[in-house]
């Protein structure tokens, strides 16, 4: 009964390390909370998009978890030599008894290597962790900037909607423009201003994610200060980039490392119970379902690549077509205002074509930002 009992105790601590090693190598998330930053008179700050890195790095909860992770992983080392060597005494004393297939794992190192495999896959984790907080800081950099531009655009629009709905007023009172052309023109307005505060809701929402990100309060004043602008980027050389991401990818490295697991699962079952016996022959059929799914992770990788790509291309040339549109909407609209001068155009047709300016301004402005963060993506390896 008491040899029962202490196989039992082992194997109940196999199922712990087991548990451990799962929680360490869970999928990783990580945007970013922090230590609040209190400040006392709420004053302005600014930001470059490296002093928000910077920032956001020294405030950010998972990255300092991280280290906790890691000395957790250290400690589970030991847990599992410890316990292999106790199995190994065990086994000596009784002399096999109560022994299992389980118990053999452990005393031959399985576990050992488990939790060595574990490690390593917790460092490419905290190393992905860490690019992907860089990726949250930055897409809420570049969204932060982006809803700033369209508020100023809208802004911009509704002044000179403004402008016009004036010169419609003064016509009106000297009776060269009908009632209805100055109705339709303060219609014209009362959207702009409803643009104006749909787009500064959008700011505040913005604002607020950009400040949760970097652990500020959340109705923190902020001024960014790095431009976002268009520069066509230079792809790499695509087998290099597709080593690169097979290198990088978490579920393929996780694959790989199971593979040496199972190699070493596969020789153990052989030795144990013997070539011919079903119990070998379903860790060989483990051993190759994974070689399977080492070969379907190698097609998405390669998958998502093409298809990235394909995708920088297609926003390169929505780029230059909106650059094209915004030159056309201008001229159109300088012919507009030179026949407004004339008599023959309203000043709801300038109205018109100060909107579809600002249409064409704000379709580049998406367009440089979509493109940035894109690309940001692509050249730190995450999948969107």
């Amino acid at each position: 009964m008491w040899m029962n009992g202490k196989v039992k105790k082992m194997i109940a601590w196999i199922l712990v390390i087991a548990m451990i090693l799962s929680v360490l190598v869970m999928a990783t998330s990580v945007f970013a909370a922090g230590e609040t930053f209190v400040s006392e008179k709420n004053e302005m700050m600014s930001f470059s998009i490296e002093e928000a890195m910077a920032y956001a790095k020294e405030h950010n909860y998972d990255l300092l978890s991280s280290q906790l992770d890691k000395d957790n992983i250290e400690l589970s080392k030991k847990i599992t030599e410890d316990l292999q060597d106790t199995l190994k005494d065990t086994y000596s004393l009784t002399k096999g008894a109560g022994d299992n297939f389980d118990t053999y794992k452990v005393r031959n190192g399985y576990a050992v290597m488990a939790t060595k495999s574990a490690e390593k896959m917790l460092d490419a984790a905290n190393t992905f962790k860490q690019k992907t907080t860089e990726m949250a800081v930055l897409s809420a950099y570049y969204a932060l900037s982006e809803a700033t531009m369209l508020l100023e655009q809208k802004k911009d629009t509704l002044k000179l909607i403004n402008d016009q709905v004036k010169v419609c007023e003064d016509k009106l009172a000297l009776g060269n423009v009908s009632e209805l052309v100055y109705k339709t023109a303060s219609l014209e307005k009362i959207g702009a201003e409803m643009a104006v505060t749909s787009a500064q809701a959008d700011y505040d929402k913005a604002l607020m994610s950009f400040n949760k990100i970097l652990a500020l309060p959340l109705d923190g004043k902020v001024t960014l200060t790095s431009k976002t602008s268009y520069e066509q980027y230079t792809l790499p050389d695509y087998d290099k980039k597709l080593e690169e991401r097979k290198l990088e990818d978490l579920t393929y490295a996780q694959l790989l490392s199971d593979k040496e697991l199972v190699e070493k699962e596969q020789r153990m079952a052989q030795t144990y119970y013997g070539a011919r016996a079903p119990e070998y022959k379903q860790v060989v059929n483990k051993a190759k379902k994974n070689d399977i799914s080492i070969e379907k992770q190698k097609a998405e990788i390669e998958y998502s690549l093409k298809a990235d790509i394909k995708n920088i291309d297609v926003l390169q040339k929505s780029i230059k077509a909106s650059q094209a549109s915004i030159v056309l909407s201008n001229i159109i609209l300088d012919i507009t205002k030179v026949k407004n001068s004339l008599g023959m155009a309203t000043e709801l047709d300038v109205i018109s074509a100060e909107l579809d300016v600002e249409s064409a301004q704000i379709k580049y402005i998406q367009a440089i930002h979509g493109y940035n963060t894109v690309i940001l993506m692509f050249e730190k390896n995450i999948v969107g």
